[in-house]
């Protein structure tokens, strides 16, 4: 009986070091996943679904707000058209730009023309975006559809617009 009672110890013992070694894996595995899923959770772009499967890329744009929360505003960024039309993955004249909010709203813009324009390295992109909170705002601009026409108009972003590609000037503005 003594010799059933000290097998019945011994495998209570071992099974007691195999949990506590069970634990101890365990614990490192979490540890050394931390960062990982830290660094996942950082660097990911999940802020925001895709507004349309037609276009294939995207770029973030943070606005930054050192002042007060702004409304109906215009705002300009800049962007590296010629280095994406060399690449094939927009329109040689920038008709597939769509501009989004956080929401994926369309929201209006314009490409500056002449200033340097489309298809170059610092294509200025003015947008009107709804708001403005003074800790900034993040918008997406798409591109990457090659069977769209393009839908920038200067007169849905500024509140007055004229690009003077007229002969004469337009006497309603």
């Amino acid at each position: 009986m003594k010799g059933k009672i000290a097998k019945l110890f011994q495998l209570r013992k071992t099974l007691r070091n195999q949990s506590s070694l069970r634990a101890v894996i365990l614990g490192f595995a979490v540890l050394a996943l931390i960062p990982v899923v830290f660094f996942i959770l950082k660097n990911s772009d999940t802020a925001a679904a895709w507004f349309n499967d037609h276009w294939l890329y995207r770029k973030k744009v943070e606005i930054t707000n050192t002042g007060s929360n702004q409304t109906d505003f215009q705002i300009s960024f800049t962007m590296d058209t010629a280095a994406l039309i060399t690449a094939g993955k927009m329109q040689a004249d920038c008709d597939d730009i769509r501009v989004t909010d956080i929401n994926g709203k369309v929201i209006p813009h314009w490409i500056e023309e002449n200033n340097p324009g489309c298809n170059n390295a610092a294509t200025k992109i003015w947008v009107k975006v709804s708001s403005i909170e003074t800790s900034g705002a993040t918008i997406y601009a798409y591109y990457g559809n090659p069977s769209v026409s393009s839908v920038e108009n200067g007169n849905n972003v500024f509140e007055f617009f004229d690009d003077f590609n007229k002969s004469a000037l337009d006497s309603i503005k």
